[in-house]
Protein backbone atom coordinates (compact mmCIF):
# COMPACT_ATOMS: atom_id res chain seq x y z
CA UNK A 1 0.00 0.00 0.00
CA UNK A 2 2.85 2.28 0.24
CA UNK A 3 4.62 1.81 -3.10
CA UNK A 4 1.09 2.76 -4.36
CA UNK A 5 1.08 6.22 -1.97
CA UNK A 6 4.29 7.21 -3.38
CA UNK A 7 3.21 6.44 -6.97
CA UNK A 8 0.77 8.56 -6.83
CA UNK A 9 2.79 11.56 -5.03
CA UNK A 10 5.79 11.09 -8.47
CA UNK A 11 2.24 11.32 -10.76
CA UNK A 12 1.40 14.57 -8.69
CA UNK A 13 4.99 16.41 -8.54
CA UNK A 14 5.04 15.11 -12.20
CA UNK A 15 2.19 17.16 -12.80
CA UNK A 16 3.50 19.59 -11.04
CA UNK A 17 6.14 20.41 -13.14
CA UNK A 18 4.01 21.62 -15.73
CA UNK A 19 2.62 24.31 -13.91
CA UNK A 20 5.38 25.30 -11.79
CA UNK A 21 8.47 24.89 -14.12
CA UNK A 22 10.47 27.45 -12.24
CA UNK A 23 10.51 24.81 -9.03
CA UNK A 24 11.98 21.31 -11.66
CA UNK A 25 14.77 21.04 -9.25
CA UNK A 26 13.15 20.69 -6.41
CA UNK A 27 10.46 18.02 -8.15
CA UNK A 28 13.06 16.52 -9.64
CA UNK A 29 15.18 15.73 -6.42
CA UNK A 30 11.10 14.36 -5.01
CA UNK A 31 10.58 12.18 -7.94
CA UNK A 32 13.88 10.59 -7.54
CA UNK A 33 13.95 10.36 -3.78
CA UNK A 34 10.19 8.59 -4.34
CA UNK A 35 11.34 6.36 -6.71
CA UNK A 36 14.16 5.21 -4.77
CA UNK A 37 11.67 4.47 -1.83
CA UNK A 38 9.21 2.47 -4.41
CA UNK A 39 11.81 -0.36 -3.98
CA UNK A 40 10.51 -0.42 0.00
CA UNK A 41 6.85 -0.59 -0.68
CA UNK A 42 6.31 -2.67 -3.80
CA UNK A 43 9.73 -3.91 -5.30
CA UNK A 44 10.15 -0.68 -7.08
CA UNK A 45 7.05 -0.69 -9.13
CA UNK A 46 8.05 -3.45 -10.56
CA UNK A 47 11.09 -2.44 -11.83
CA UNK A 48 9.51 -0.74 -14.59
CA UNK A 49 7.63 2.02 -12.50
CA UNK A 50 11.53 2.74 -10.77
CA UNK A 51 12.98 3.04 -13.97
CA UNK A 52 10.31 5.42 -14.94
CA UNK A 53 10.49 7.74 -12.16
CA UNK A 54 13.90 7.24 -12.01
CA UNK A 55 14.29 8.07 -15.74
CA UNK A 56 11.62 11.46 -15.47
CA UNK A 57 13.31 12.69 -12.03
CA UNK A 58 16.69 13.27 -14.30
CA UNK A 59 14.88 15.19 -16.79
CA UNK A 60 13.54 16.65 -14.70
CA UNK A 61 16.84 17.53 -12.98
CA UNK A 62 18.43 18.51 -16.47
CA UNK A 63 15.17 20.34 -17.66
CA UNK A 64 15.76 24.05 -18.75
CA UNK A 65 12.30 25.83 -18.74
CA UNK A 66 13.27 28.63 -20.23
CA UNK A 67 14.64 27.47 -22.94
CA UNK A 68 18.43 26.76 -24.76
CA UNK A 69 19.98 29.97 -25.75
CA UNK A 70 21.78 29.93 -29.29
CA UNK A 71 24.09 31.57 -30.44
CA UNK A 72 25.03 31.05 -34.40
CA UNK A 73 28.20 31.83 -35.92
CA UNK A 74 27.99 33.79 -38.49
CA UNK A 75 30.24 33.12 -41.63
CA UNK A 76 30.97 35.16 -45.06
CA UNK A 77 29.18 33.04 -46.92
CA UNK A 78 25.79 32.80 -44.81
CA UNK A 79 22.30 33.29 -46.10
CA UNK A 80 22.54 36.17 -43.47
CA UNK A 81 25.88 37.64 -45.15
CA UNK A 82 23.72 37.67 -48.28
CA UNK A 83 21.24 39.29 -46.91
CA UNK A 84 23.63 41.97 -46.05
CA UNK A 85 24.51 42.20 -49.39
CA UNK A 86 20.93 42.67 -50.67
CA UNK A 87 18.87 44.59 -48.82
CA UNK A 88 15.40 43.31 -50.47
CA UNK A 89 16.18 40.11 -49.13
CA UNK A 90 15.97 41.61 -45.25
CA UNK A 91 12.54 43.70 -46.02
CA UNK A 92 9.92 43.71 -43.18
CA UNK A 93 6.48 45.26 -43.24
CA UNK A 94 6.36 48.46 -41.37
CA UNK A 95 2.55 47.29 -40.31
CA UNK A 96 2.93 44.20 -38.79
CA UNK A 97 6.43 43.19 -38.71
CA UNK A 98 6.23 40.03 -40.86
CA UNK A 99 9.26 39.14 -43.38
CA UNK A 100 7.89 39.83 -47.00
CA UNK A 101 9.37 39.10 -50.40
CA UNK A 102 11.51 40.86 -52.61
CA UNK A 103 9.26 42.57 -54.73
CA UNK A 104 5.78 42.27 -53.00
CA UNK A 105 4.00 45.12 -52.82
CA UNK A 106 1.65 44.05 -50.43
CA UNK A 107 2.41 41.98 -46.92
CA UNK A 108 1.01 38.46 -46.91
CA UNK A 109 -0.01 38.38 -43.33
CA UNK A 110 -1.71 41.45 -43.00
CA UNK A 111 -2.43 42.69 -46.60
CA UNK A 112 -1.05 46.49 -45.45
CA UNK A 113 1.01 48.11 -48.84
CA UNK A 114 4.70 48.15 -48.33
Amino acid sequence: MLGVFWGILIVIFASLLQFRPNQHVGLGVAIVILSVLSWLGSFGGFVIGFLLGLIGGILALAWNPSGPSVNVAVSSGSFAASAQMNPAARRFCPSCGSPTEPGAKFCRSCGGPL
